[in-house]
Order: C-alpha cells, then sequence, then structure tokens
C-alpha cells in the first residue's frame, strides 16, 4: 500500500519526466499524459475509443492494470501503456 492509502495492483515504477501519448491526442491538441498521471474509466475508454464499460469490465475481471483509491478505480498511464505493448504482442 502506498501513502494516503492508494494500493496499486499493478507492479512497475513511474518515471514522471517520461511523456505518454494517446493514439489521437496530437489530432486533438491534448497535453500529453505523464507516465505517473492517473487516469479515469472515462479518459481511458476516451484513448482506446470503447464504451466506459469496457474499461470497468476488463477492471472487474483483473484484466487491466489499476490503483484503488478508496472506491475510485484510476489507470496510470504507464502501466497501461505497458499492458498495451503486450496485448500488441499476442
Amino acid at each position: 500500500m502506498r501513502a494516503g492509502g492508494v494500493r496499486e495492483s499493478a507492479p512497475g515504477r513511474a518515471t514522471p519526466s517520461e511523456p505518454v501519448h494517446g493514439p489521437h491526442d496530437a489530432a486533438q491538441g491534448a497535453e500529453p499524459l505523464r507516465a505517473s498521471q492517473l487516469m479515469t474509466a472515462e479518459q481511458l475508454a476516451e484513448r482506446w475509443q470503447v464504451p466506459k464499460t469496457h474499461v470497468y469490465r476488463l477492471t472487474r475481471q483483473g484484466s487491466i492494470p489499476v490503483v484503488r483509491i478508496g472506491r475510485y478505480f484510476r489507470y496510470r498511464a504507464d502501466a497501461i501503456e505497458r499492458w498495451e505493448e503486450v496485448q500488441a504482442d499476442e
């Protein structure tokens, strides 16, 4: 468990200075995510262009790395990017 009651279910360390880009960030002029930045399910769904319910389903199944903050789920940009790379290799 990390400080502030934050529990991380996916191992790994963030590199805050390393930007992480989504598939369509540049097109929308959005600022790139920092590796340690947390995303909501809505932001992750937008990144993947899927319904938010799909993100929640993968979360419940334990299929994607998630950070639990109290009753809320958040997704670390660096952990999600690593997960995406593994999925692309399969």
